[in-house]
């Protein structure tokens, strides 16, 4: 998955859950989104729930 899958995962998941929405919203307005961006990218999940797992982990 790339950064902005996983960041498209989050915002599906920020509709339902508010950790979610919290987290969405710290990230959106980050000033270092593109960082946080790529650290998702170079993280290499396989699908969203490997994406959950290391959130929640």
């Amino acid at each position: 998955m790339t950064g902005e899958e996983c960041l498209q995962v989050i915002r599906d998941l920020a509709k339902s859950q508010g950790s979610y929405g919290r987290l969405l919203r710290e990230i959106e307005t980050a000033d270092n989104r593109d960082e946080i961006v790529e650290v998702l990218d170079n993280a290499n999940f396989n699908d969203a729930v490997d994406l959950i797992l290391w959130i929640e982990g």
